[in-house]
């Protein structure tokens, strides 16, 4: 009990510690919403590159199920349409930063820049 306690105790200590310069460095609301902002901007940078890594490691996944029930067409657990699933999947995931450009400038128009994710590959 004594340990959970400690725990417990560490955790929000960790917590407090750790958005305490977050909000000593702000000097009103107006530059906390831009701080935010500016790391929503980063934060979809790193959705955009992990959907990437993701998609080829899915695509990858697919490629080595579509060789295994090749190699074994009696295998229940390799089949051809799960293979090219994941296949479509992770060529969907790798596509996904050209889309999110493309889409967010069609329908919010040239605003998208606040987002972080305009012009696909370019904010790498």
């Amino acid at each position: 009990m004594m340990i959970k306690n400690n725990l417990r105790l560490g955790m929000v200590l960790l917590t407090t510690l750790a958005f305490l310069p977050a909000v000593a460095s702000a000097q009103s609301v107006g530059s906390m919403a831009t701080d935010w902002q500016a790391q929503i901007g980063n934060l979809s940078l790193m959705v955009v590159a992990l959907a990437f890594l993701l998609g080829i490691g899915i695509a990858i996944v697919g490629l080595l199920k579509l060789k295994k029930a090749n190699e074994n067409p009696n295998d229940p657990s390799a089949s051809k349409p799960a293979a090219f699933a994941l296949i479509f999947v992770g060529a969907a995931m790798v596509g996904l930063p050209l889309a999110l450009g493309s889409g967010l400038d069609t329908i919010f128009g040239s605003q998208t820049d606040a987002l972080g994710a305009s012009g696909g590959w370019s904010g790498f």
